[in-house]
């Protein structure tokens, strides 16, 4: 529904109330400041605030409760315009560590590097370099909310193929635990 329809003035007042308030506020500074008179002016701002903010009882900061885990796989497809109706796009994802493990994180982007980046990574040279192509690009992403959500997107997908993304992606990823296809460690350390 358009937005207009989806709201009105006292639903946006609501919500200005509910979350734009001194509990969910960021301050960034950046740049060479006196950090006297820096601290001077935010202490008169939260005085400022503190007076002026009407605030609900209790306050529970967005993003911030913990994730249940997943109970099951599921699978969507969905139906979206596009300029080549012959081709799709695959997504596959899954709940990651807790964004504050920051080896975990840092070990992830580097593996999804590792496995995307080049014309000789694993699932560029399985889905891409091949002669019968199952997409034209595969990429990954990594979302640091409170859990992590790791993505594979395949892109350019023929639509008769869209069904062996998968399959052939828990396959590829299953050799490589498995070691039957060998990581790259000289590669591996040069991302």
């Amino acid at each position: 529904a358009p937005l207009r329809d989806a709201t009105n003035v006292q639903r946006v007042r609501d919500f200005h109330r509910e979350y734009y308030r001194p509990e969910n506020l960021n301050l960034v500074v950046v740049g060479s400041i006196d950090e006297k008179d820096l601290m001077r002016v935010v202490r008169g701002l939260e005085d400022e605030l503190g007076e002026t903010v009407q605030r609900p009882s209790k306050f529970v900061r967005p993003w911030s409760t913990p994730v249940p885990p997943m109970e099951k796989c599921s699978e969507e497809r969905m139906l979206c315009p596009a300029d080549d109706p012959s081709k799709g796009m695959v997504r596959v994802g899954w709940l990651g560590p807790a964004a504050v493990s920051v080896y975990k994180v840092t070990a992830l982007n580097i593996l999804l590097e590792y496995l995307t980046d080049t014309a000789v990574a694993p699932l560029e040279a399985r889905f891409v370099q091949v002669d019968s192509p199952l997409a034209s690009s595969v990429s990954s992403s990594l979302t640091e909310n409170s859990t992590t959500a790791i993505q594979l997107k395949f892109s350019g997908v023929p639509v008769d193929s869209l069904a062996k993304v998968k399959p052939l992606l828990i396959s590829t990823l299953n050799e490589l635990t498995d070691g039957s296809l060998p990581l790259d460690m000289s590669r591996m350390k040069d991302i």
